[in-house]
């Protein structure tokens, strides 16, 4: 049996889903941005170094996790409030939005100091996995669009 009397610091379930939902919205982001496969070039060392210096050119964990706490709560109160107002959830998307803009800047201005500091021999290679990523991106964006179904079916017509 659990004790009951000690209050639970664990995070409400609600706030966990959307959290993933925003960092998915994050990753999709900046995957449609074209930073996918530019990151996936990176070897696994230089993907870590920039991590770590993305972490530290960052606001710390606990002031990201109270600015995702406050922007999920934001959410849930502009979801709730009646009469609903499209307006405010916008405004809500858009402040996610311009955070997500800011961390892509750093990333990117980070990932160009690394480019720049390689060497003519790194940079081809890195240039070589970069085309290889590319490719791969738009072939699965190729077979995403068509989905395996002959074009004009709709997904509601196929059987489940």
């Amino acid at each position: 049996m659990s004790d009951n009397s000690t209050p639970r610091k664990s995070t409400p379930r609600l706030i966990k889903v959307i959290l993933t939902l925003s960092l998915g919205l994050n990753l999709l982001v900046m995957g449609q941005m074209g930073l996918g496969p530019f990151i996936g070039a990176f070897t696994p060392a230089q993907r870590r170094e920039i991590g770590h210096a993305l972490r530290s050119s960052a606001s710390s964990a606990t002031e990201a996790r109270e600015a995702l706490w406050g922007e999920a709560q934001a959410m849930l109160k502009v979801l709730r409030q009646e009469p609903f107002e499209p307006a405010d959830l916008g405004a809500v998307l858009e402040a996610q939005s311009q955070r997500l803009r800011t961390r892509v800047t750093a990333a990117r201005a980070i990932m160009v100091e690394h480019i720049a500091a390689m060497s003519p021999a790194d940079r081809a290679r890195f240039a070589d996995r970069l085309e290889r990523g590319l490719h791969g991106a738009m072939a699965r964006a190729h077979q995403g669009r068509h989905g395996g179904r002959e074009r004009g079916e709709a997904a509601s017509d196929r059987e489940d």
